[in-house]
């Protein structure tokens, strides 16, 4: 049980100094306590009252860990800005608050905070991560290639600086570049490295090497929902439609509530006129979309997977 007592909460101006640093140092402590064990909103109760006795950094760096357990970045990161004016230019303050501007899209003021960590530390290389991918998505490729150059330059045994270099010449176009860089890490055997790779063969029309590497990926992760798509969708533009929908089958069979797989295979059908297998798959696809809507206009499948992480 927590020492905290109610009576703590909405003390009065009349406290002596003397029980309010005894009463900081309950709230403090049992918010800690509370956040440990998974009772993140008690957390922020004790946390904020504390915080209303007495400024303090880690109290503020607690409540903004707090609030983003709680998917509140805002408040987080407001936490984390009061956390900075006690004390001013912390590196892993900065790192904190940068993560949390890119997380919640904020990508100017994210590097505006590495900016900041790389004056005090050049070589910091988590800020220069978070600074190469924010000019990503600010389609700042240049300056994006040369964070990540630096990382490389710091540490050549990074795979995820690979990576993203690879992700960004994908972006810019440059797939032969991408793919040089690429087959760099491809050992690794991971899912994400061959899926990217695939669709870097793909850009360069070479669809026997794209489908290798998305037959590799599902026997990677059988459950991998991007590959299954993108395979279906390598076969489609080849107008190997049987092979798309044996693929798509295959998806379906590992997960059965697979809204975009029905959809897609729904599109297959209705091209090769078999209207009633496209009606079946397209109500399936709305019965299990996320986004499924009830006035009958179609779903938007567009962006699913467009924030794959990296």
């Amino acid at each position: 049980m927590f020492k905290f007592i109610k009576s703590i909460f909405n003390t009065s101006d009349e406290v002596n100094a003397d029980q309010n640093d005894k009463n900081f140092e309950i709230l403090k402590y049992d918010g800690i306590k509370a956040l440990r064990i998974g009772e993140t909103k008690y957390a922020v109760k004790c946390f904020t009252e504390a915080i209303a006795l007495k400024k303090d950094y880690e109290c503020s760096i607690w409540l903004s860990n707090s609030y983003f357990q709680l998917d509140e970045n805002e408040k987080a990161i407001d936490a984390a800005t009061e956390a900075l004016n006690i004390k001013n230019n912390d590196i892993e303050t900065l790192l904190h608050r940068a993560s949390l501007y890119y997380s919640d899209e904020k990508y100017k003021e994210a590097i505006d905070d590495c900016n900041t960590i790389l004056k005090i530390n050049s070589e910091n290389i988590n800020a220069l991560f978070i600074l190469a991918k924010s000019k990503r998505e600010l389609k700042e490729f240049e300056e994006a290639l040369k964070a990540i150059e630096k990382i490389i330059s710091i540490n050549k045994e990074l795979i995820d600086s690979y990576f993203i270099k690879a992700k960004i010449l994908q972006e810019m176009e440059d797939f032969t570049a991408a793919l040089e860089v690429i087959n760099n890490i491809i050992e690794n055997k991971d899912e994400n490295i061959f899926l990217l790779r695939a669709e870097i063969y793909t850009s360069l029309k070479k669809f026997k090497e794209a489908e290798s590497d998305y037959k590799t990926i599902i026997e990677l992760n059988p459950f991998n929902d991007a590959a299954y798509l993108n395979l279906s969708d390598l076969y489609k533009n080849e107008k190997l439609y049987t092979e798309a929908i044996k693929i798509l089958n295959e998806a379906l069979e590992m997960h059965t509530e697979f809204a975009e797989a029905y959809y897609k295979r729904g599109e297959i059908q209705s091209a090769l006129g078999n209207a009633k297998e496209a009606e079946e798959d397209f109500a399936q696809a709305k019965l299990h979309s996320a986004d499924a809507k009830t006035d009958g206009s179609p779903i938007d499948f567009s962006d699913m997977y467009k924030n794959r992480p990296i």
